[in-house]
């Protein structure tokens, strides 16, 4: 499993070095954090051999697409230390709800590890299951969490860069808002850096989008950038042809032609990106904090059905003797 507190960092320590003006080749010779550290040598390595950065992120498994993209958008643009910053306060986020969502998991973990012996007993008191059949039921429970920790560890990342996935999940409310805002976070911040760089919007949009961990999102703004280019519109009317919902609910294409017209772009694109990295952060937050809550709401509804299962049971039983 990724190590986010390794990779902010890892991030955090290359930014200071290159905005205090060491070179890159100097940077990566420091010393870095757990897993991190043998990456670094890598890339200290291909880059000292005279081999670009980002072909070397490219070609380095430590290394996520995402990061690649965020790479390939800090050397085009110049301001490599600015990206690894905004990297590093990424990773951080990403670490600290992952630890508030462990944390909150805790409870209902224990609750389901309890409520394990005591289903097994009851079935087994009320005849529904043998001996053979309580120890096969308490193995498949005991189990069961791992096997989800397995599957997710084994199909996560490919789910989160699945476009169907991303369809898919855009449908459901909370969870939809939090992939959009997660994804409009990351390709305003890289849009902005691009056009603030000197690039053109075209350009801009292209580099950006390849900053999308989710593949419809990435081919969502590619077609922005290929309306831009074959019909010649404004930045503003590109979107529009493509805008959803969310647009149109956070003022996203108001911000953007204001924008335009005021000739201060790339400073609404860092609004609309500061505004959406806010808001997914409270997102995810809140989902930290609901989700043990359903799980344990859960388990107590399915405790319960089957303990008034039994006492009904027995009741019958007896009902039978009188």
């Amino acid at each position: 499993m990724v190590n986010y507190r390794d990779r902010s960092q890892f991030y955090y320590m290359l930014s200071t070095m290159l905005g205090a003006g060491v070179s890159i080749i100097g940077a990566l010779r420091q010393q870095f954090p757990g897993s991190m550290q043998k990456a670094a040598s890598r890339l200290y390595e291909q880059v000292e051999s005279r081999r670009s950065l980002t072909k070397a992120v490219k070609s380095d498994s430590t290394f996520s697409p995402f990061e690649a993209a965020m790479f390939q958008v800090g050397v085009h643009t110049g301001r490599l230390a600015e990206v690894a910053r905004a990297m590093a306060e990424w990773f951080d986020l990403k670490h600290r709800l992952r630890q508030k969502l462990r944390s909150g998991l805790l409870y209902p973990l224990f609750v389901y590890h309890f409520a394990g012996p005591l289903l097994a007993f009851i079935g087994y008191m009320t005849h529904r299951r043998d001996f053979t059949g309580t120890v096969t039921f308490l193995a498949v429970w005991f189990a069961l969490p791992w096997i989800c920790w397995v599957l997710y560890c084994l199909m996560g990342p490919f789910l989160r860069r699945s476009a169907v996935f991303g369809v898919l999940l855009n449908a459901v409310p909370l969870l939809g808002t939090l992939l959009y805002r997660l994804e409009s976070a990351s390709f305003f911040k890289s849009l902005a850096m691009c056009l603030e760089a000197g690039w053109s919007p075209v350009q801009s949009i292209q580099l950006a989008a390849g900053t999308c961990v989710n593949g419809w999102y990435q081919k969502r703004y590619e077609k922005v950038a290929d309306i831009l280019e074959q019909e010649g519109c404004t930045l503003t009317e590109a979107f529009a042809r493509t805008k959803t919902s969310r647009e149109e609910k956070f003022a996203v294409l108001a911000l953007l032609e204001t924008g335009e017209t005021s000739g201060q772009l790339p400073e609404m694109c860092h609004r609309i990106a500061h505004q959406n990295s806010e808001a997914a952060e409270a997102t995810m937050g809140t989902l930290a904090q609901l989700m043990p809550g359903v799980l344990y709401g859960m388990l107590v509804l399915y405790l319960a059905i089957q303990i008034i299962s039994f006492f009904a049971s027995y009741v019958g039983q007896i009902n039978q003797l009188l």
